[in-house]
């Protein structure tokens, strides 16, 4: 018991010796959990307040024409709105030159979305972007696990988290840029 004891100090000391600095953390300004079900509902009201740019770069974006509600298509909508506001909204989805059927489903949604002037390209196929992530104004990240698909707003256990720090904006802006680089306006591969 002593011998843990003693890691334990001897732990919690060092943890105390390092400066946020020293291990890269940068400064929140605020962070809100969007876990589960809280994830689309939160994510239309950051979408509903954008001003300027939405970017987002997402594994899957699910299409689901034979639903006119539900998690999905709220998700889209709003997002056709922040276009219609003068937003720019420019999405980045995978394709897969594993899984062609994703590709395809993200062809689909991309189809749709620009018929009302929502950006999305592919990425390489040759890399899998399984990143999740959206920049809203370039001050808002939201990060997580959390997909464009049915399952992953409605049914899975997902998490994610939103925060409002402009340095933590400007680090995910620079990943976008770097797979934006390489995008097509359309599938590269033969499903």
């Amino acid at each position: 018991m002593k011998k843990i004891f003693l890691t334990f100090f001897i732990f919690i000391i060092f943890l105390s010796l390092i400066s946020e600095e020293e291990i890269g953390l940068l400064p929140v300004e605020g962070v809100l959990p969007m876990n589960n079900r809280d994830y689309t509902p939160t994510l239309i009201k950051l979408f509903n307040n954008a001003q300027k740019t939405i970017h987002a770069v997402i594994y899957q974006a699910g299409y689901y024409p034979d639903y006119s509600e539900g998690e999905p298509t709220e998700l889209q909508n709003s997002l056709i709105d922040a276009a219609k506001r003068g937003v720019k909204v420019v999405l980045l989805v995978d394709q897969s030159s594993w899984n062609p059927s994703l590709s395809i489903k993200n062809e689909e949604y991309a189809k749709y979305m620009r018929e009302f002037g929502v950006e999305v390209y592919f990425d390489m196929p040759d890399i899998t972007t399984h990143a999740k992530f959206v920049v809203i104004d370039s001050s808002i990240t939201v990060v997580g696990s959390t997909n464009w698909s049915f399952y992953a707003l409605a049914k899975n256990n997902e998490c994610a988290v939103a925060l409002k720090s402009k340095e933590i904006s400007l680090k995910y802006e620079n990943f976008f840029e770097k797979i934006y680089i390489f995008r097509s306006d359309t599938l590269t591969i033969t499903p």
